[in-house]
C-alpha cells in the first residue's frame, strides 16, 4: 500500500513538471490603480498551485507519523544521510543560503510599503520552495518506487513541445485565438500593446504559445532544448539499438521543433541565452577533456558526435527560418547594429522605454537603498512616483537584479549574488550539463527582462531549474 501511495505521489509530480506552463487560473483577488485592473497588484489561483499543495499534503501525510526531523527533510546533508548522495560543499553552502534568502524574503512584509500585494508575492516564493522540497525530499532510486530524474525531464521536454506546437501554429496563422480553460488570450498582430515585429511592409504577430507573453515562452523553451540535449546524450548506449533509434530521431525532431519556436518568439535576450548555453557547454567539454583530475564528472559531458549533430541541425534550423523570415529577422536584429538611423520605430521605442526604466528603478533604489521597499511593490511605487500615469504605463524595470534591489535592497542583492556564486560553483564541480546550460541561458533574460521576479510562469522555471538541479547528485555520488 505504501508503495502504491508512492508511485502516486511520484505520478502527481511528474504531472505537476508536465502542466506548469499552464496558464489555467481563477482570479481571486483584484487591485486596482486609478480605477484601472492592475496586473501586478492581484492574486490568481493557477490549478497547478492546487496540485502542488495537494501533493505537499500527501508528502507531509507520509512523513509525520514518522520520526520528524526537519533537517532531514529541508537540507541537502539530510539527503546524503537518507538517500545515500554526495553534495558538495559549494551546494549545500547555496541551500542555506536559498533558505535564509527566502526567510529575508518573508520578513520584508514588515517595512513592505504595500503589505497587502507583498503577500501576495510571498505566497509564490514559498510555493516555489515546496516545489524545491518537494523532488529533494523525494527518493531517488526508482527501482524501489523512488523519483526518477529521466522522467522529469520528459515531461518537460514534453510539456514545451506542446507550447513550441501552439507557438509555432500562431505566428504561421498570424493569430492567438483565446481560450479561457487555458487561460490563453486572443492576440492580433495590428492590435495595439501586442508583442510584434514591425518591418516596412507588415507587422509579425511573435509567438506566445499559451504563456503571457513571447519572452517567457522563449524561458521555457531554453528549458526544453536543454533538456531534450541532456536526454539524447544520456540515452546514448543504454537503450537496444531499434529503442534507441526511434528515441534519438524522436529527441534530435524535438531538439529542432523547440529551436524554431524559441526563432520565432524574437526573443533577443533567449537567442542570447542559447548561445551562451552553448558556449558554456563547450567550454565545460574542452576544460574537462583536458583536465584528467576531473574524470569522475566527464562521463556525464556531451560527447563530439553529439555534438556535431546538434550543431549541424542547429544550422538548418536556423538557415532554413534565415532565410524564409529574413526581414522580420532583420528589423529585430537592427538593435545589435548600434545606429538608430537604421532601427524602426518600434525598437526605438522599445529601448528607450528599457533605458528610462532602468533610470527609474535607481531612483526608487535610492529611496529604499538598504532594504527595499519590500517584496512586490515596485509598479506600487511608480504609480506613487507617477501619479498620472496609466496601468499600462507602470512596468517592472527589465532587469531582475534592478527590480531585485528596488523591493529588498542592497541586502537583498547581497544574498542573491552569494547564492548564485556558489551555486555555479556546485554546477561546476559536479560538470551538470543540464544545469550549466540553463544557468548559462539564463543570465542574459535576468539582466534583459523581468518575468523570472514578476510573474508566476517566471518563478515556476526557477523552481524547474533549482528543484532539478539539487536532485541531480544521485547520478553522480563520487562527487565530493
Amino acid at each position: 500500500m505504501a508503495n502504491f501511495a508512492n508511485r502516486l505521489f511520484n505520478f502527481g509530480l511528474y504531472l505537476l513538471f508536465f502542466l506548469l506552463p499552464l496558464q489555467t487560473r481563477y482570479l481571486l483577488f483584484e487591485s486596482r490603480i486609478h480605477g484601472q485592473f492592475w496586473e501586478y497588484g492581484s492574486f490568481s489561483l493557477y490549478i497547478t498551485e492546487i496540485l502542488l499543495l495537494t501533493l505537499v499534503i500527501i508528502k507531509l501525510i507520509s512523513i509525520f507519523p514518522l520520526r520528524f526531523n526537519a533537517s532531514r527533510v529541508f537540507f541537502a546533508q539530510s539527503a546524503e544521510k537518507s538517500f545515500g548522495l554526495k553534495y558538495n560543499k559549494a551546494f549545500r553552502c547555496s541551500q542555506y543560503i536559498g533558505l535564509f534568502f527566502l526567510i529575508y524574503l518573508t520578513c520584508s512584509y514588515l517595512w513592505s510599503q504595500n503589505q497587502e500585494v507583498s503577500l501576495f508575492y510571498l505566497v509564490r516564493f514559498w510555493e516555489l520552495f515546496l516545489l524545491i522540497w518537494l523532488v529533494m525530499s523525494s527518493q531517488p532510486c526508482p527501482s524501489v518506487g523512488g523519483l526518477d530524474y529521466y522522467k522529469i525531464l520528459l515531461m518537460l521536454v514534453i510539456s514545451v513541445l506542446v507550447q513550441a506546437g501552439g507557438a509555432i501554429s500562431q505566428f504561421m496563422l498570424q493569430e492567438v485565438a483565446a481560450n479561457k480553460w487555458l487561460g490563453i488570450a486572443a492576440q492580433q498582430p495590428m492590435d495595439l500593446g501586442v508583442a510584434v515585429v514591425a518591418t516596412d511592409f507588415q507587422r509579425y504577430l511573435r509567438a506566445y504559445g499559451g504563456l503571457p507573453h513571447p519572452n517567457i515562452l522563449a524561458g521555457w523553451l531554453l528549458i526544453g532544448i536543454w533538456s531534450a540535449v541532456f536526454m539524447y546524450q544520456k540515452m546514448q548506449g543504454r537503450l537496444f539499438l531499434k529503442r534507441r533509434l526511434i528515441s534519438s530521431v524522436a529527441l534530435l525532431l524535438g531538439y529542432a521543433i523547440l529551436l524554431s519556436a524559441l526563432i520565432l518568439t524574437f526573443s533577443r535576450s533567449a537567442w542570447w541565452g542559447f548561445i551562451f548555453g552553448w558556449l558554456a557547454l563547450i567550454l565545460v567539454f574542452f576544460y574537462k577533456s583536458i583536465n584528467k583530475a576531473e574524470k569522475p564528472a566527464v562521463q556525464y559531458l556531451l560527447k563530439w558526435p553529439t555534438v556535431i549533430k546538434l550543431l549541424a541541425i542547429s544550422s538548418l534550423v536556423l538557415i532554413f527560418l534565415g532565410v524564409w523570415l529574413a526581414e522580420p529577422l532583420r528589423s529585430r536584429g537592427q538593435v545589435f547594429l548600434g545606429d538608430a538611423t537604421v532601427m524602426n520605430r518600434l525598437e526605438i521605442k522599445s529601448i528607450s522605454q528599457r533605458w528610462a526604466g532602468l533610470k527609474v528603478s535607481w531612483q526608487l533604489i535610492k529611496k529604499h537603498p538598504l532594504f527595499g521597499s519590500g517584496v512586490g511593490t515596485y509598479t506600487w511605487e511608480l504609480s506613487k512616483q507617477f501619479p498620472q500615469a496609466s496601468v499600462w504605463q507602470l512596468q517592472p524595470a527589465h532587469n531582475a537584479y534592478f527590480l531585485l534591489t528596488s523591493e529588498l535592497g542592497i541586502v537583498g542583492l547581497s544574498l542573491i549574488v552569494i547564492f548564485i556564486v556558489f551555486l555555479i560553483m556546485g554546477l561546476a564541480r559536479t560538470a551538470q550539463l543540464w544545469g550549466m546550460a540553463v544557468m548559462a541561458s539564463f543570465l542574459p533574460p535576468l539582466f534583459l527582462d523581468h518575468y523570472f521576479w514578476t510573474l508566476a510562469s517566471g518563478l515556476w522555471l526557477v523552481g524547474v531549474f533549482l528543484a532539478v538541479v539539487y536532485f541531480y547528485p544521485n547520478l553522480n555520488k563520487k562527487a565530493d
